[in-house]
């Protein structure tokens, strides 16, 4: 079977044998305040004062997977990079978390269990079959179970302004992001057309990077401001749902 996904540079932190310098390298994305605000919205959505079995599919190293134990839920990692888990079992030992490590061969999921929640956090964007994906993992849900998958949105300020930008820079290559193995872009209405049966799912949205803090901070040469609050404001209000870079739809099964 082929691979379900395009391979990471030898300089990846999933590609790093050391479980130390893995780790040390992977926790550094989340001193960034853009990856933070993003855990934090998928834990608003998931329900309190519950155990809930949860699966977190393409998890790397398991920081969301972390986050999602100390607050007492039954945690599944699940990554195709057997580098990445070594470094999750290293990581979860160390900091004595309770999570449960599943290996993706190839990046498909074979696993007879049933989950409350499953996550797919930056992950779809990777993947080739993401239709065959989303429903592979669809069907694991409980009823009453949801789906949380975030991307990168082609309807964001950001890729308006950055997209344009690189377009003007180098206008023969196509422009997908932040990584080169991100394989598309989605919209709102892309991102719906994976759901296989519309009249089974409840389908809605959150966003966030709506506002393009990081640009700011690249002009005005700083590394650290507080511009990001202004997106956590815009965050909290239904308009702007749809219309943030970093989008989150929320599959719910009825």
């Amino acid at each position: 079977m082929k691979n379900n996904y395009i391979e990471y540079d030898d300089l990846h932190w999933s590609k790093i044998d050391s479980p130390k310098k893995a780790l040390d390298k992977y926790l550094k994305n989340y001193e960034d305040v853009y990856n933070l605000i993003n855990i934090e919205k998928i834990l608003n959505v998931i329900p309190k004062g519950k155990k809930l079995k949860i699966l977190d599919f393409g998890g790397g190293i398991g920081f969301l997977s972390s986050e999602l134990n100390k607050l007492g839920h039954d945690l599944t990692l699940c990554d195709q990079s057997e580098e990445a888990l070594n470094t999750a079992s290293y990581f979860f030992n160390q900091q004595k978390f309770d999570i449960k490590i599943l290996w993706a061969e190839n990046g498909y999921i074979n696993d007879k269990n049933k989950y409350d929640i499953i996550v797919l956090k930056d992950l779809i964007e990777h993947v080739i079959e993401d239709k065959k994906m989303f429903s592979d993992l669809f069907k694991l849900l409980n009823k009453g179970g949801k789906l949380i998958i975030t991307t990168q949105n082609k309807i964001s300020l950001n890729y308006l302004i950055e997209g344009t930008y690189r377009k003007i820079k180098n206008p023969t290559k196509k422009w997908l992001g932040w990584d080169r193995t991100h394989i598309r872009f989605y919209t709102p209405n892309s991102l719906k057309s994976l759901v296989s049966d519309p009249k089974d799912t409840k389908i809605e949205f959150r966003s966030s990077y709506i506002f393009p803090y990081k640009l700011l901070n690249l002009i005005f040469k700083v590394k650290k401001s507080n511009f990001h609050k202004i997106d956590l404001k815009l965050m909290k209000l239904k308009i702007f749902r749809r219309l943030g870079w970093n989008i989150m739809m929320i599959c719910q099964k009825k």
